[in-house]
């Protein structure tokens, strides 16, 4: 019984509560640079001014890598089991809210439109061994000719 109470007091002490450190960011798009070249964009889907749509465009954009110029994958080095066994130099690239509004922009620009009406973006998360994070983001809304 003795044996019991201490296993059992034991397994309490071991598997206490954990507390996680807290952690706090502020993600921050600026329309600044849009509205200075003449593109309008709001997170509003209703406007004050006569307007003709043209599009729904949404992108996305996600953390990863991006090989540097020049260092390419020899034939040798791909394996058809495994994929690419590759060893060269990379760069990893940090996706941003402000990525996926600039792709979102230049689509938009692309197809002709001046501004943006109900602008839409959202976080896109991933969980890994319990954590969970921003692993990119995506941007929607409303091309139009104004």
């Amino acid at each position: 019984m003795k044996n019991l109470i201490y296993t059992s007091i034991l397994l309490l002490l071991l598997s206490s509560c954990t507390v996680k450190q807290m952690a706090s960011s502020i993600i921050t798009v600026d329309y600044r640079p849009y509205s200075q070249s003449g593109f309008f964009i709001t997170e509003s889907n209703s406007v004050n001014f006569e307007y003709t749509p043209l599009s729904n465009v949404q992108s996305y954009i996600s953390t990863g890598y991006e090989k540097e110029k020049g260092d390419e994958i020899p034939k040798k080095e791909i394996d058809n089991v495994y994929g690419n066994r590759y060893e060269g130099k990379i760069k990893v690239i940090s996706a941003t809210a402000q990525k996926a509004v600039d792709l979102l922009v230049d689509n938009a620009k692309s197809q002709g439109a001046n501004a943006i009406i109900n602008l839409k973006i959202t976080p896109i998360y991933s969980t890994s061994s319990g954590f969970s994070f921003i692993q990119g983001y995506s941007a929607s809304g409303m091309a139009i000719k104004r």
